[in-house]
């Protein structure tokens, strides 16, 4: 009987080579498809070579409303989309007139909070840009409302939350002139508090709107305050852009 012992030993030596040999030379298997972690946003995360996308979140002077020529809007003429041509950005707008951070102008219109949702399911954003908070003011009083505080820095957190790969920037409420009242300087630094406190830039706008680029109604940019507003930003989130690498996440390029 040894020799059938010793032919299965054989057997078993030569089985155990070809394993051997199999797995030393079999041509490599491909990895498995790439899944990323729970949460995680693909299409928030631009390749190096993708154009920056970028969205506006804001009231009548995002949305282009102005009185100095043709009737209605001027999508194209509106800071947003002046400065994002001048970066090089994709832009996108969520512009309503008569809206800010609390208040809504009528049917079809909602605070910044309530578009939100759809903002996150409609765009992908590198960089969101908040202007807005001069409608806020009380239209009997002029003062601030109850509970635009909570508002603001609500808001701000609930952004990060939902573009949490995105720089974030939040502009000081627009008002032409130099000279802003009192309701007005104390919506401003409530806007600046809430962005220290949320990670968020904080860009003072104090003296971007001259009384000569404003329309007759005396409220809404002309095309030329349009533009000053656009080049005031561009120079603005420049700064900002090369300063992304700060260990501070609110670092403002203009205080």
């Amino acid at each position: 009987m040894s020799w059938v012992r010793n032919g299965a030993a054989a057997f078993l030596v030569v089985v155990g080579l070809s394993v051997i040999v199999f797995v030393l030379f079999a041509p490599p298997k491909d990895p498995p498809p790439y899944t990323s972690p729970p949460g995680f946003d693909d299409a928030a995360t631009a390749s190096p070579s993708a154009q920056p996308a970028a969205l506006f979140v804001g009231d009548d002077y995002a949305a282009g409303t102005r009185n100095d020529g043709p009737s209605g809007s001027d999508d194209e003429a509106t800071f947003a989309r002046l400065t994002a041509d001048a970066l090089g950005w994709a832009a996108n707008v969520d512009a309503q007139n008569g809206t800010g951070y609390l208040v809504k102008a009528g049917t079809g219109t909602a605070p910044f909070a309530g578009r939100l949702a759809s903002d996150k399911k409609a765009f992908t954003a590198d960089y969101v840009i908040i202007s807005g908070g001069r409608h806020d003011l009380d239209q009997s009083t002029g003062e601030l409302p109850d509970g635009y505080e909570n508002a603001v820095r609500a808001y701000l957190r609930d952004v990060r939350i939902a573009y949490p790969k995105a720089k974030v920037v939040a502009l000081a409420p627009f008002w032409p002139g130099t000279d802003p009242p009192e309701a007005l300087v104390d919506a401003r630094l409530v806007v600046k508090e809430a962005a220290a406190a949320t990670g968020v830039v904080y860009v003072n706008t104090q003296g971007w709107v001259s009384e000569s680029g404003i329309g007759p109604d005396g409220s809404h940019p002309t095309a030329a305050g349009q533009k000053a507003i656009a080049q005031r930003l561009e120079e603005a989130l420049q700064r900002f852009t090369r300063s992304v690498a700060s260990p501070s996440p609110s670092v403002s390029p203009s205080s």
